[in-house]
């Protein structure tokens, strides 16, 4: 401003006065304008985001390829880089960006309104800065961010469109267990709708868009579930699933009655606004009723164990004395047999796990023992295993007919308690066992152990050569 307290301009050096002579003076008052001028111009400046940064810098080229047609939120902020506004947020949505970054659900672009002047004239920009929030459902409508501005608040926001609680869990589309299947489809009558993914880190944003709109206030008049088949791959095995996404829909009835209908993947579409759409129309008719051809009965899933007495655990070495009292024929119903490398007793490495494994289920119809896979080899051989195949555990049910399933994963509590989930759930596949196999005593084992040939030194034949003789049992 101190332009404006000089009478006259002074001539550049090595100029004379003469050469200004034509030139008509500045008046205070012009000089007074000219810096006012000056100081409210918009001034040069670098764009306020860096393409190694977070936020993703969005032009006319990729805006709608990268937010319109993709399934992910994305907030949108149109700014301007001489905005003093803009430069205040700046450094907080880079924050928001880093945050949200990390659970993949969503992504923070940003427009330079200087740059790209079309682009922000296509969402009718008034003000800087302005933030727009562009959700599954919202492409081409998008919400109007007008919350705080700082990364508390933005990722709050976006938050809370997903249907996310502060922890990360879903609050709009809890995640489902194979375990927790059976309670949540007939704990209450309220229809239930799972999706099963696969691939997915989380639940799409495009179905807690559906789900939302399922819900007034606090009440939710269809609950909304999903189950990650890397995770719970029972659920789809179950309902009979091979390709994905998938939706089931659920009605329970009186008692684990019910039905349900599914909507399959070629029908859902492949984008998030098509996935919406045909979502919302299946469950708007399955609600109405589910026509008798499209009926299908629900799937069996293990029971949620009830808190009762403890009872006792029965886990023990197999033998000849206890074979048909606690194996075959045991009131328990199905026999889980250990098959490992047991010669001496139970100081075998797996023993921990099944202590545990017998302690999980000890109030379910099962009775746990172990045999040692090298000195009953002909027992193992009815179930298909040698002394090599160690450790393995066999299911046998008796009765009217025998059946078997053997189950060949890792013997650590986790898998091998799905197997015996699916046991429970009634969806495992049996195979015929044409006669119990005999439990080898132990005299016998030892008289093999003295003289394999089966000679005693005297002439006299064992037991077991003698044609005419029954092998004690």
């Amino acid at each position: 401003l101190q332009l404006a307290h000089r009478g006259r301009r002074e001539p550049p050096p090595g100029r004379e006065p003469s050469e200004m002579a034509g030139r008509p003076p500045l008046t205070g008052g012009a000089l007074v304008l000219l810096a006012l001028a000056l100081l409210v111009a918009p001034t040069p400046s670098l764009a306020l985001y860096t393409k190694t940064g977070d936020v993703v810098i969005l032009t006319s080229d990729t805006f709608d390829e990268m937010v319109v047609k993709d399934d992910t939120y994305w907030m949108v902020e149109f700014y301007a880089p001489w905005c003093g506004h803009c430069q205040s947020l700046a450094p907080e949505y880079e924050k928001a960006a880093k945050e949200l970054k990390a659970g993949g659900r969503a992504k923070l672009g940003a427009v330079d309104c200087d740059v790209e002047k079309d682009l922000c004239g296509t969402y009718a920009v008034k003000g800087f800065p302005t933030l727009m929030g562009f959700g599954a459902d919202q492409k081409e409508k998008p919400e109007t961010y007008s919350g705080a501005r700082d990364a508390s608040g933005i990722v709050s926001f976006i938050k809370e469109a997903l249907g996310v609680k502060g922890g990360g869990e879903d609050k709009l589309a809890k995640r489902l267990t194979y375990a927790d299947a059976y309670t949540f489809m007939h704990f209450e009558k309220t229809p239930k709708v799972i999706l099963l993914t696969k691939g997915e880190k989380s639940v799409p944003s495009w179905f807690t868009s559906v789900a939302v709109k399922y819900k007034d206030g606090k009440t939710r008049h269809v609950i909304f579930a999903y189950a990650k088949h890397e995770d719970e791959p029972g659920v789809a095995r179950n309902f009979g699933v091979t390709e994905f996404p998938a939706m089931v829909y659920v009605q329970s009835e009186k008692g684990d009655k019910g039905h349900h209908a599914l909507i399959t993947s070629e029908e859902l579409g492949s984008k998030a606004s098509a996935n919406i759409k045909a979502a919302k129309a299946f469950v708007d008719k399955c609600k109405a009723g589910i026509g008798e051809d499209d009926k299908l009965k629900i799937p069996s899933f293990p029971q949620p164990r009830v808190p009762r007495k403890t009872a006792d655990t029965k886990y023990k070495a197999l033998s000849e004395d206890n074979i048909n009292t606690d194996c075959f024929g045991s009131s328990k119903g199905i026999c889980i047999i250990a098959v490992v490398d047991a010669p001496a007793g139970d100081e075998f490495k797996e023993n921990v796990k099944m202590v545990d494994i017998s302690k999980k289920y000890r109030n379910d119809p099962f009775n746990f023992v172990f045999v040692d896979a090298n000195s009953q080899g002909d027992f193992i051989g009815a179930f298909g295993l040698t002394a090599k195949d160690v450790p393995k555990l066999v299911a046998v049910k008796t009765g009217k007919r025998n059946r078997y399933a053997v189950y060949d994963g890792d013997l650590e509590v986790k898998p091998a308690s799905e197997f015996l989930d699916r046991i429970l759930g009634g969806d495992m596949q049996f195979k015929n066992l044409a006669s119990l196999p005999d439990f080898e005593p132990e005299y016998l084992r030892n008289q093999k152990g003295d003289d394999d040939t089966g000679d005693t030194g005297d002439g006299a034949v064992t037991p077991s050569e003698d044609a005419g003789e029954e092998v004690v049992e």
